[in-house]
């Protein structure tokens, strides 16, 4: 997503769901040149409102891992959470491309998550406990997604920012929940 830095034209991206073809396309491509292999997708941040909308239209997915995501559709978190980013670049933490942050927000509008919007999709949500982007109430929405529902799994690590596949164990999380999944279709295809 080009919310830092220099990033892709946005040109004919105003609309999530022809974003998420952008990125369906090379998926199914991808499916189709190896169609025994499972194919998982990890985002970062806003992201991973893309990340989401390609699961409704290319249920294809195996699995998806969404490392500090910003919840779209409530359009105060979306305006706080651009505020903090702004306040960020402003501290020197990173570059940033506000024309990218923009577009980025306008598609975090056309989104609202819950727990049916995945419906049987194998998500893990990873959050940070100190990351400053991703407020109180995206953790406690992300923890209600998970409660009585197999297919979310839930992580914050205690300590973390914003950068939370930084963090020691990230990896081996996010290891952990692919291999449980390839594990239990391995199972179901013995039976």
């Amino acid at each position: 997503m080009p919310g830092h830095q220099a990033g892709p034209s946005l040109e004919g991206f105003e609309i999530l769901e022809r974003a998420a073809q952008w990125l369906g396309l090379y998926i199914k491509m991808m499916k189709q040149k190896t169609p025994s292999l499972p194919i998982f997708v990890l985002s970062r941040s806003s992201s991973s409102v893309l990340v989401g909308a390609v699961n409704k239209l290319y249920p294809e997915l195996d699995g998806v891992v969404f490392m500090s995501p910003t919840l779209p559709g409530d359009q105060k978190l979306v305006q706080e959470g651009s505020a903090e980013v702004k306040q960020l670049a402003r501290e020197g933490v990173f570059t940033l491309n506000e024309e990218g942050l923009n577009w980025i927000d306008r598609l975090l509008m056309q989104a609202t998550w819950s727990k049916e919007y995945f419906g049987t999709l194998k998500l893990m949500i990873s959050t940070g406990s100190k990351d400053r982007q991703i407020v109180k109430q995206e953790r406690d929405a992300y923890r209600s997604f998970a409660e009585g529902v197999d297919s979310i799994t839930y992580f914050e690590f205690e300590g973390a920012d914003h950068n939370v596949l930084n963090t020691d164990g990230a990896y081996r999380s996010v290891f952990d929940f692919i291999y449980r999944i390839l594990f239990s279709k391995k199972a179901q295809n013995i039976k």
